[in-house]
């Protein structure tokens, strides 16, 4: 059983994760590695990772989401997170996200959380972390988030 338990967290430990761009022919936002035709919007970096976000994790959620940030066309101006795998954080993913968020306003950029669960927004409210990103930056929809930062999503041209 032991084996088992270190099995699962050596696995947690590096989640699959992506960078979204909008894809007009299945007219949603996918991963880029697998559809050529994404497109990213200028300045908005979209990013997802496919785990809830625990101490076994934090530091490679970080390190991932930092070079999804640096490997984008400059300037960026937006990160929107989307969390719609993350199910719950614990302390070390709640110091991790405020790591983030100093970092992203370090280098002007906003953050926005997308298709967060109703349960993750609950944890967000009782550790800070809804204040420290703001309200107004929590989306229903990666689409609405994207909207939120201002550009338009790409239109294929």
């Amino acid at each position: 059983m032991v084996l088992s338990v270190i099995d699962v967290i050596r696995r947690a430990a590096r989640p699959n994760d992506a960078v979204l761009g909008w894809s007009a022919a299945d007219d949603r936002y996918v991963d880029v590695r697998g559809h050529p035709d994404a497109e990213v919007t200028p300045g908005v970096v979209v990013y997802r990772i496919q785990d809830r976000v625990f101490f076994a994790n934090a530091h490679y959620f970080k390190r991932r989401l930092w070079a999804a940030v640096d490997g984008a066309p400059k300037p960026v101006r937006h990160l929107v997170l989307d969390a719609s795998f993350i199910s719950d954080i614990d302390a070390s993913a709640e110091v991790a996200m405020r790591e983030i968020v100093s970092g992203l306003g370090d280098r002007n950029i906003e953050l926005h959380v997308a298709r967060a669960a109703a349960d993750l927004l609950v944890r967000f409210d009782d550790v800070g972390l809804t204040d420290l990103i703001g309200a107004d930056h929590l989306h229903a929809m990666v689409e609405g988030a994207v909207t939120a930062c201002g550009p338009a999503r790409p239109t294929g041209s």
